[in-house]
């Protein structure tokens, strides 16, 4: 069987509870070495792999120069995404790039263009784009379950941000913002469900609640489309305990509840209410987060199209920062005037 040969940039806790238990559970990829600039993080790496001889680097250049990696998984801090994704697509890789593609206006459309050059394949990490639960909402959709959609829904009470090395997660120059850091999943949730072109941004938010943060924690954001279709996010991140994410899609007859946290779907219409379970098998951390990684090996090993390309990852990125622009400057944005920053 053809292998894909990876490395992954950047070991961290993403890296240990969900990529590297997926990728040692992939026949189809092997994971052939490791960079990191925490000796710490290599070692944790290597324990979730238990097995395997990975090469470890913690110089960058060197790990893009090993002519054994076929492809690299980035999954580092977020204000090191643009360049190392930029270096990775030059020594010839393909790249799975953990969310948000970069955290700048420009940023991201440097990432963008990179990707259009290259003949390699690009990924952006956007799970939901895979996850049963949201699929199975898609598909109702599309069956005309709900009639004609009008609104969508989000609302996600959690902790604050679990510490990171320097903490560069709580600062705007590590993250660009928390609507981007963290609520990119659900904002291209909106775009795939909205199947329009997002016009004009309105957001209001604060930030204090949570100590050290500099960075909203808590957040409301609208979003017009050009199809008539509306959405409102809602992020609150100071709960005392756990993660809450209710999700839902509004038509002209009838409404359906994602509960994230019990994989559950809700479907109510006239005709009455069920309840369909979604519970995914076999994922570590994120549900979809296996099956994304299925499809990159898949893609770069046929020279397929991965279905979360960098253009989704892009777009959400966009709304995320029209988001936080609207929120420095108290006014809307609309997504036409952030294109020409």
């Amino acid at each position: 069987m053809r292998r894909l040969r990876i490395g992954v940039a950047g070991v961290g806790m993403i890296a240990q509870k969900m990529h590297l238990p997926n990728l040692a559970r992939m026949p189809e990829a092997e994971v052939v070495a490791l960079w990191s600039r925490r000796a710490e993080s290599l070692e944790a790496g290597l324990a979730v792999l238990r097995g395997g001889a990975p090469s470890l680097y913690h110089d960058y250049a060197r790990f893009l120069s090993d002519a054994a990696i076929e492809a690299v998984l980035i999954s580092a801090p977020d204000n090191l995404h643009e360049q190392m994704f930029l270096e990775a697509l030059s020594a010839g890789k393909h790249v799975y790039l953990e969310k948000p593609p970069a955290i700048t206006v420009e940023g991201n459309r440097r990432v963008l263009a990179a990707a259009h050059a290259s003949d390699r394949v690009t990924m952006i990490g956007l799970q939901n784009r895979y996850s049963s639960l949201y699929i199975r909402a898609a598909d109702l959709l599309r069956e005309g379950a709900i009639g004609p959609l009008r609104v969508l829904s989000c609302k996600e009470y959690r902790v604050p941000f679990l510490p990171k090395p320097g903490n560069w997660i709580l600062t705007r120059a590590g993250t660009g913002g928390s609507l981007l850091v963290k609520c990119i999943h659900f904002l291209d949730a909106f775009n795939w469900y909205a199947g329009g072109q997002p016009e004009r941004i309105v957001a209001t938010g604060g930030h204090g609640v949570v100590a050290g943060q500099e960075t909203l924690d808590h957040a409301w954001v609208l979003v017009d489309y050009a199809n008539g279709v509306q959405a409102c996010l809602g992020m609150v991140l100071f709960a005392p305990r756990g993660e809450r994410v209710e999700f839902e899609l509004i038509g002209d007859r009838g409404r359906l509840a994602l509960d994230v946290e019990r994989q559950e779907l809700r479907v109510e219409t006239a005709e009455g209410v069920r309840t369909e379970s979604t519970a995914p098998e076999g994922e570590h951390f994120h549900p979809g987060s296996r099956l994304a990684l299925e499809d990159f090996v898949s893609c770069a090993l046929s020279g397929g199209v991965p279905r979360a390309s960098l253009k989704v990852g892009v777009d959400a990125a966009l709304i995320a920062l029209a988001a936080e622009q609207s929120v420095t400057e108290g006014q809307p944005v609309t997504m036409s005037s952030l294109a020409l920053i």
